[in-house]
């Protein structure tokens, strides 16, 4: 009788594993074909652009260069005044391309900066045969930075990075590795896995929290654990970059008090980071915070950008001149120290 309920025990005991495990590898291979849905290859179609657009984007130099064996294509838009000595790199948002922000680089153009857009991996006239995923834009990020390091010579880089483009602009300060004057977030997402929840969540509820393991999972085999979920808050807590942040309290699509960059201000530890809390009427809050209602850069929020880049420009200069160890003071040094005064 023992020696039945054993077998009988072990009988049920390899069925649960047998269900659990066919149950997690269903739930995998659904996370999977969900995510790369989501995450597929993004070739819209090419709108009919104002004449002045269409001018400028004829203009702009295009360049190319590798981003995990991507090739993807950039383009640079001259200043009126040129030559200009600051660079502003527009970081698209999800499924954007280029041809989205042209009215913004415009309104830096106009303003005496150079700009530069680069189409991500998989969208628009960048290869890649997918979007792979949303942790993708911070490598295309750096690659683009590694490009502008090894091939151009400007006294000041900004970024100005959108929704996804926001959360790659803001994490990409945390390895230091690129000289980085200021960066301005607008409706930035704070981390990949709440982005990813957010739409899930406004459709099933707390039910999406039931896969979080797998999506955080499969966002782990394509990027690697350490970046499988960064946290744009926790990265700007470890930075004296100067940051903006521009958030529409009208955002549809990343709320401005859930799963946003602003949402997590109370956890962001850094003195250099502000705050522009904004509406727009126009819009539906998330894009539409960038434009005016006739197509063009929004005036008012161009000019804060605009504004906040030279503020942190000129701080930037002053702090280099107190630590220029070659400037001449009067002073005399040693190998061992440097004057700060």
């Amino acid at each position: 009788m023992t020696n039945a309920r054993k077998v009988s025990l072990k009988k049920a005991l390899r069925v649960i594993i047998i269900i659990t495990l066919i149950f997690i590898l269903l739930s995998f291979s659904v996370t999977k074909i969900i995510y790369d849905a989501i995450f597929s290859r993004w070739d819209p179609e090419k709108s009919a652009l104002s004449s002045e657009l269409s001018a400028l984007e004829e203009s702009a130099e295009k360049y190319t260069f590798y981003s995990d064996g991507a090739l993807l294509s950039s383009y640079l838009y001259t200043a009126d005044a040129s030559p200009a000595d600051s660079l502003v790199v527009i970081v698209p948002g999800f499924r954007s391309t280029h041809r989205d922000y042209l009215a913004v680089a415009e309104s830096f153009r106009s303003a005496g900066r150079d700009v530069f857009i680069f189409d991500p991996t998989g969208c628009g006239d960048s290869g890649g045969e997918s979007c792979v995923g949303f942790a993708g834009e911070l490598f295309d990020l750096d690659a683009a930075l590694d490009f502008i390091d090894g091939n151009f010579n400007y006294s000041h880089i900004f970024l100005l990075g959108h929704s996804r483009g926001g959360w790659a602009a803001c994490c990409v300060l945390a390895d230091g590795e690129h000289r980085i004057s200021a960066v301005a977030a607008v409706s930035a997402v704070n981390s990949p896995m709440e982005s990813i929840i957010m739409p899930a969540e406004s459709r099933i509820g707390f039910a999406a929290y039931l896969n979080y393991p797998m999506l955080l999972l499969y966002q782990s085999m394509l990027f690697g654990p350490s970046h499988a979920d960064n946290s744009a808050a926790e990265a700007l807590s470890e930075t004296e970059i100067p940051v903006l942040i521009v958030h529409a309290e009208n955002d549809e699509q990343v709320p401005a008090d859930r799963y946003s960059l602003i949402s997590h201000r109370a956890e962001i530890e850094s003195d250099s980071v502000e705050y522009y809390i904004c509406d727009d009427p126009d819009g539906d809050g998330h894009t539409g915070v960038l434009f005016s209602a006739d197509g063009s850069a929004d005036g008012t929020l161009m000019t804060k950008i605009d504004t906040f880049f030279s503020d942190a420009a000129e701080s930037g200069d002053k702090t280099a001149e107190r630590t220029d160890i070659h400037a001449n003071d009067g002073r005399n040094r040693t190998d061992t120290g440097v004057y700060a005064g």
